[in-house]
């Protein structure tokens, strides 16, 4: 896995609204201490995804268990991953679902940055450095 860090994850059954809110107020301020008070799921290692029901084990920083997010348990979720990189709709109500979870993991797995990606990061292929 090549990235495997997430820092935010955001979860809302009833709005989308408000899981747009949280990536508004993290676009504006990543670095928002109140961001991780609005989630219990923040600053998690993937341990795995499966490929096919994209269910995430995860383990917590500074924890030794191992848990697991399932992407339809919410109709809307957001995940921020630690450089910035935002993949939203993976909720069970997102409309692309489906080529948003590919995406996630094909980005985690294999570090592939789809192009539609919404990211506060400035990102460098390797290929694109010149020595």
């Amino acid at each position: 896995m090549v990235y495997n860090k997430i820092k935010y994850v955001f979860r809302q059954d009833s709005s989308s609204r408000w899981v747009e809110e949280q990536i508004k107020r993290f676009k504006e301020n990543p670095d928002d201490p109140q961001l991780a008070c609005l989630t219990r799921i923040h600053n998690i290692t993937i341990v795995s995804i499966n490929p096919e029901s994209y269910f995430v084990k995860y383990k917590k920083e500074g924890y030794i268990q191992i848990q697991g997010l399932d992407m339809d348990y919410y109709m809307h979720t957001a995940v921020i991953m630690e450089d910035g990189t935002i993949f939203y709709d993976l909720g069970g109500n997102g409309p692309n679902k489906d080529a948003i979870r590919a995406a996630f993991y094909d980005y985690c797995e294999y570090g592939k940055m789809p192009e539609w990606a919404d990211t506060n990061a400035d990102y460098i292929e390797l290929d694109d450095i010149v020595l």
